[in-house]
């Protein structure tokens, strides 16, 4: 039992991490596409 309780808090602590990289990677790829709809407006 204590078993499986480490290895759900691992895939819960791994699933976090996840999808904290795939957010800031999202996060970045909306700053770029703001950057160049901006460069557009400019120009």
């Amino acid at each position: 039992m204590f078993s499986n309780e480490t290895v759900m808090g691992r895939s819960l602590g791994t699933r976090l991490i996840l999808s904290l990289s795939i957010l800031s990677r999202f996060r970045l790829f909306l700053e770029s596409i703001q950057k160049l709809l901006g460069l557009v407006a400019l120009s």
